[in-house]
C-alpha cells in the first residue's frame, strides 16, 4: 500500500466526521488570564498619559475586545494603531476610520501602518 493510500485510510477510519458543539458547554472566550491582564490595567491607568490601542488592520472592527474598549477610556487620549496596512485597500481606509468613529467615541485618532 502506497503512502498516500496510507493516509487516506487513516483520515477515512480515525478522523471523526463531524463535530457537535456541547450544549452545556461554555461558550465565553475571555480566558482568566485576560481578564486578570485587564484588571491589571484597570489598576495602572491613572498613572497613564496615554492609551495605544494595536490591531491588524484586516480585521479592524471585529478583532477589537469590546470588554477592553469599555473599560479602558475615560479623559486619557486613545490612539488606535492599524498595522499590516499594506495588506488592504487603500480606498477602504476612510471607511474602516468613519466606522470606528461612529462605533467607538473614545478613539482619539486611527493610524495605519505598514512593513516598510
Amino acid at each position: 500500500m502506497s503512502k498516500l493510500n496510507a493516509w487516506r485510510d487513516l483520515v477515512r477510519t480515525q478522523f471523526r466526521k463531524e463535530y457537535v458543539f456541547p450544549v452545556n458547554a461554555a461558550k465565553n472566550w475571555f480566558p482568566g488570564h485576560m481578564h486578570k491582564g485587564l484588571k491589571d490595567m484597570q489598576r495602572r491607568i491613572t498613572n497613564v498619559d496615554c492609551v495605544i490601542e494595536v490591531h491588524d488592520a484586516r480585521i479592524p472592527l471585529s478583532g477589537r475586545n469590546t470588554t477592553f474598549k469599555d473599560t479602558i477610556n475615560g479623559v486619557r487620549p486613545h490612539i488606535l494603531v492599524l498595522n499590516k496596512a499594506d495588506l488592504i485597500p487603500n480606498q477602504d481606509r476612510q471607511e474602516i476610520i468613519k466606522k470606528i468613529k461612529d462605533a467607538d467615541n473614545v478613539v482619539s485618532s486611527v493610524i495605519f501602518t505598514q512593513k516598510q
